[in-house]
């Protein structure tokens, strides 16, 4: 089974984001919300997170579970400890994945300041109709003199992912996109600024918010991999965190015992903040199977580009018991060699028979017979553990593919 999430990305963004051969210590990443059973801030700025009512965790786009946050019966706030940087002036950039599980309510995904009195700050909300709208606050009364607005034109549908981001270049200027695209706006209201009540102590919120309504509400759905930035993301940044899965680790699925047998995947070098889900943080991974324990397991990785830009891939562990003898001389009169092997094997025995290989699952993959000696060719499989097994014996010898 080949990797879980496949990225086809234009020649363009393809070079621009193979082109970082070391990664930059960029301090505009204020807010990085992986949500993955946490909701930790994972940016250099390490926000202040604060849990409110009951938010809960569900499975995200790709399945994963407990990696998206519900947040129909609770929220996080987030509190400024960093001097301005979340509660920011021109520019900033808001992004995250988002799925509505009804459209027709008042649906508040993200404000950086909430305030029960007055539209201050940025915020951003789902229509009743679907579309994405992004204000701006003076600090006045509720009203349409009060802030400024862009609505999107693209009616999102219950049920179903987005990925939606912001850029607040300016009063004037707020682009939208949906799913990595840029989407058509128009303007309403008349606030003429951008006013924040109080840089540091007034909560942003992530999922719910107040903002002059008087009474709070939840966004009645789920959110995923929330980023704000103090800085205006260009277009092919917006279309990268959209595409943000793609191939990278060095296998796709492999197979290990239970012992303390291990097997090494890799990441590309020249990415940084290598963060996998057994616990590493190198661009080798050294997998156990007797710390997985026997089953189906998905590691995933996560790192990022000299942009900020996350990218995600995972390989399938397959870990079992292995039965059998480990030498190469498993039955008197038969050898197998090399063993382990990056290639080609070589069964070599004095008695003619038929050999078989196979998986650690019990799927016959090669059946063969052998009068002296036989190469197989083990290059068209992917690294992982192998069984060869003697049918007149039935004695069987695990193999190890580099």
């Amino acid at each position: 089974m080949k990797k879980l999430y496949t990225l086809f990305m234009t020649g363009t963004m393809l070079l621009a984001n193979n082109a970082f051969s070391q990664c930059a210590s960029s301090t505009s990443l204020v807010v990085d919300l992986k949500m993955q059973n946490s909701t930790a801030d994972s940016s250099a700025y390490n926000q202040s997170i604060y849990v409110y009512g009951t938010p809960t965790f569900e499975t995200d786009r790709h399945g994963n579970a407990a990696s998206a946050l519900n947040t129909t019966s609770g929220t996080v706030f987030l509190y400024n400890d960093i001097s301005g940087e979340f509660k920011c002036q021109f520019p900033f950039t808001f992004s995250a994945w988002i799925k509505s599980n009804a459209i027709g309510a008042r649906n508040p995904i993200f404000m950086n300041e909430d305030n029960g009195s007055y539209y201050s700050g940025a915020w951003i909300n789902l229509l009743q109709t679907g579309e994405v709208i992004a204000s701006i606050g003076n600090g006045g009364l509720p009203g349409p003199t009060s802030r400024i607005s862009a609505i999107g034109t693209t009616q999102l549908v219950a049920g179903s992912w987005y990925h939606i981001a912001v850029v607040f270049n300016s009063l004037s200027d707020i682009d939208i996109y949906v799913n990595g695209v840029a989407d058509a706006v128009t303007y309403s209201g008349s606030g003429n600024s951008l006013y924040y009540y109080m840089i540091s102590g007034t909560a942003g919120k992530i999922g719910s918010g107040v903002n002059g309504s008087g009474t709070n509400a939840y966004f009645n759905g789920a959110i995923d991999d929330l980023r704000f930035w103090n800085a205006a993301l260009v277009d092919i940044q917006i279309g990268a965190l959209f595409n943000s899965h793609y191939d990278f680790i060095s296998a796709g699925s492999i197979s290990i015992c239970n012992d303390n047998e291990f097997t090494n995947v890799t990441a590309p070098s020249e990415q940084c903040d290598y963060n996998w889900s057994n616990g590493d943080n190198d661009a080798t991974n050294s997998i156990y199977g007797n710390v997985l324990g026997d089953g189906e397991h998905i590691i995933y990785a996560s790192v990022y580009d000299n942009n900020n830009i996350q990218y995600t891939d995972s390989v399938i562990v397959t870990v079992s018991s292995c039965v059998g003898v480990d030498e190469n001389n498993f039955v008197e009169s038969v050898s197998v060699y090399p063993n382990p092997s990056s290639g080609n094997i070589t069964v070599e025995t004095a008695t003619p028979g038929y050999f078989t290989l196979s998986t650690v699952l019990g799927e016959t993959l090669l059946s063969v017979p052998v009068q002296q000696k036989q190469t197989l060719n083990m290059e068209q499989f992917a690294p992982g553990i192998y069984f060869i097994t003697e049918l007149n014996s039935g004695k069987t010898l695990r193999l190890i593919k580099d």
